[in-house]
């Protein structure tokens, strides 16, 4: 099945491997990879404010529920 949706498995070895020995990326933060070995960029607006106010609703939320 690998290929038929995507690219091959060698055509994204051959995308995706040379990134994780490259020495450009030293002291770099960590970002994901899409299948063409772009990098995945954050959404705009669901910053550190956003998602403690999405960790706090929950928590309240879990503890409403808890009882």
């Amino acid at each position: 099945m690998a290929g038929l949706a995507g690219p091959s498995p060698q055509t994204h070895a051959a995308r995706i491997v040379p990134l994780l020995f490259t020495e450009a990326l030293n002291g770099r933060t960590a970002l994901m990879r899409d299948d063409k070995a772009q990098a995945i960029l954050p959404t705009a607006g669901l910053g550190t404010d956003y998602s403690d106010r999405y960790l706090d609703a929950s928590e309240a939320s879990l503890c409403r529920a808890a009882g």
